[in-house]
């Protein structure tokens, strides 16, 4: 018998966090950053599939098991989904691109650190060990199944914070149309 359903899905985070380093250790514009992409996408499907399937559902009808973390949960894998979507149609050279794999990063980070902190423990301490057992077998045969069929609608959130405008940007904006050289102009 393999690893139960808690010790699959973490092996599936580890697998991730080889992905998004690998991502951000190729050089931007880079062909492999598509590549690295598309495998992180097929990865986060078979995962995401053997979230859906097991991990959430049991932890909404375990006696300790909370529903809304279940819920969050699923809304985070739901944001890395859409985001591999987007870096899908870019182009490696693009700078969105490049803005998307961060965001990538710290949404699967995020997504590791609070499924492993927050609902493992609580699994584990509801479950059985027999259950937990059977529901790895299943994860891990869903898994070998799953393609990327698994769609998601929910687009991500945009965190990106932009830095200060630059000197010049600032003069551009100052005595263009755009910016405000119209209230400088008599009437």
């Amino acid at each position: 018998m393999g690893a139960d359903l808690l010790h699959e899905l973490a092996a599936d985070h580890v697998a991730l966090t080889n992905y998004t380093a690998a991502l951000q250790g190729t050089p931007l514009g880079h062909p492999e950053r598509r590549v690295l992409v598309q495998g992180a996408a097929r990865l986060l499907a078979a995962h995401a599939a053997a979230e859906e399937a097991y991990l959430y559902p049991l932890l909404r009808t375990l006696p300790g098991g909370d529903k809304d973390a279940a819920d969050a949960a699923q809304r985070r894998t739901a944001q890395m989904e859409a985001v591999l979507r987007e870096l899908d149609r870019l182009d490696v050279h693009s700078p969105q691109f490049d803005r998307l794999v961060a965001q990538f990063t710290e949404l699967a980070s995020a997504h590791q650190r609070g499924d492993e902190a927050n609902l493992y423990p609580v699994v584990k301490s509801c479950a059985s060990t027999q259950q937990l057992s059977e529901l790895g077998e299943r994860a891990r045969e869903l898994k070998a199944e799953a393609g990327r069929t698994h769609v998601r609608t929910e687009p991500p959130a945009d965190t990106y914070q932009h830095g200060e405008p630059s000197l010049g940007e600032k003069l551009r904006l100052l005595f263009t149309n755009r910016g405000g050289w119209q209230r400088w102009q008599p009437r």
